[in-house]
């Protein structure tokens, strides 16, 4: 094999041109990273100009009469938008909690929560539930415009629940009403990347929650719970007791 002899002074130079290369390659990342940062914070700082230029807009034209449907306003257009969906847990504690009790706790059996709404949807059989034949129930969560029947087999000891929903939203201002803060925390942390946000499994005998998730498959004591996908934004829970 040929070789080849380097003299130190090239060897200085190849060197130096390697620093050079790594010390640009280092700084264009920064400032690409830097730059995101300052685009993210300037689009945060215009929707926020927004939100409350809104708001002003709002207040200006309300008479004392008009109150209570510009809060609806307010609440249907700026609370329930994409900005405020995406910083929930930055302004937990700009709400006030005024639940009298927690909705979670009041619950020890398994059961599908709705956070916009509170309802339970009960998913085993109680002692009092001893017959035959099916029981048919509907639910709706106006908010995520999300639609819940739930098919109650009693001879199977099984139940299901159909899953549409529209939106996939949800207000912490309703959720201030229904929730312990603590709960409202650990629900949201959960729920950050569900595509069911509105909806939460919840086991009163363990003291957890659980997301509605594709393939999800819980055990609540003698309880099995199991979660497919059916179609766009509809899912089915099947409940075997």
């Amino acid at each position: 094999m040929d070789q080849i002899r380097i003299s130190k002074k090239e060897g200085r130079s190849i060197a130096y041109y390697v620093f050079m290369g790594c010390l640009m390659a280092a700084f264009t990342a920064i400032i690409t990273v830097c730059m995101s940062i300052i685009k993210s914070r300037k689009e945060e700082a215009q929707d926020m100009e927004k939100i409350m230029n809104t708001i002003y807009a709002y207040l200006a034209e309300s008479t004392e009469e008009e109150y209570n449907e510009i809060a609806e306003k307010i609440r249907q257009d700026l609370v329930l938008g994409k900005y405020y969906a995406k910083n929930k847990p930055e302004y937990l504690d700009y709400i006030p909690n005024t639940a009298n009790d927690c909705v979670a706790e009041e619950h020890g059996s398994p059961m599908l929560l709705d956070l916009n709404t509170g309802a339970a949807y009960q998913l085993d059989f109680s002692e009092e539930e001893e017959q035959d034949g099916l029981s048919v129930s509907w639910g709706y969560d106006e908010i995520s415009e999300t639609g819940i029947q739930i098919v109650a087999d009693f001879a199977q000891k099984s139940k299901r629940a159909e899953i549409d929903s529209k939106r996939g939203i949800v207000s912490v201002q309703r959720m201030k009403t229904l929730f312990c803060d603590d709960c409202i925390c650990e629900i949201l942390e959960i729920n950050e990347n569900t595509p069911l946000p509105e909806l939460i499994l919840f086991s009163g005998e363990m003291g957890k929650f659980y997301p509605v998730v594709n393939g999800g498959d819980y055990r609540f004591g003698g309880c099995q719970v199991e979660i497919l996908y059916q179609e766009s934004g509809c899912y089915e829970l099947t409940t075997v007791s």
